[in-house]
């Protein structure tokens, strides 16, 4: 997956160009900064990377899977450097993004080393769980809808300002509506586009499947 391709490969060649020692970087928004670096300096970023990969046909059978490329131009070289991939897209709101992030308690969601939660008593914007900068980019109904996971201590107001940070700083990096009609000029035919929101998980499953098995 992304991740793992991302710990083995980019953020080591960000750091050997740097002249940095080999380290594991856990803050994702640091993760965002080097592989911004990487993509920098080898265009199609990930795509790149994937690219460059050799798989033995005696070690590894079959179809691969790969999760997940970002950003029109990781999708653009991907579709060209690799011709034969399927791609498909799974669209979500940001708010949804956010909720999600929360719900699936992964220690992988860190940001820096923590700091002290905040009330929940009188959390009435984003400002007041010290998430200023994400005011401008939700719907006061969103805003209202996430802070009320605080306000009923469903969640912490912690776990909100580090989720809410993290989708952010992604969008800096990746533009989803960009990346969509990128893949979809790129590769209109090998590309499956499906609305997460609208279909739940087993669904998804299924539209996929069904997709893969018409292009074979």
């Amino acid at each position: 997956d992304r991740r793992a391709l991302t710990d083995r490969l980019i953020i080591p060649s960000v750091q050997a160009q740097r002249g940095e020692s080999p380290a594991p970087l856990a803050d994702r928004k640091l993760r965002f900064a080097y592989t911004r670096a990487y993509r920098e300096q080898n265009p199609g970023g990930m795509a790149h990377a994937l690219a460059q990969l050799w798989i033995d046909p005696q070690v590894q059978e079959g179809a691969l899977l790969f999760d997940g490329l970002r950003g029109a131009n990781e999708v653009t070289h991907a579709a060209a450097l690799l011709p034969h991939a399927l791609f498909v897209v799974l669209q979500a709101p940001d708010a949804v993004r956010v909720a999600r992030l929360m719900g699936r308690n992964d220690p992988f969601d860190r940001i820096g080393k923590g700091r002290p939660d905040a009330g929940s008593d009188s959390v009435q914007r984003f400002a007041d769980i010290g998430a200023d900068e994400a005011a401008g980019s939700f719907s006061a109904a969103e805003e209202d809808a996430l802070l009320d996971l605080v306000r009923s201590g469903t969640v912490s107001a912690a776990a909100l300002r580090d989720s809410l940070a993290i989708v952010l700083e992604e969008r800096r990096s990746y533009d989803p509506a960009a990346t969509k009609a990128a893949l979809l000029d790129a590769a209109p035919f090998r590309t499956l586009v499906v609305d997460t929101q609208r279909h739940p998980p087993e669904e998804v499953g299924a539209l996929i499947a069904r997709f893969v098995l018409r292009q074979m």
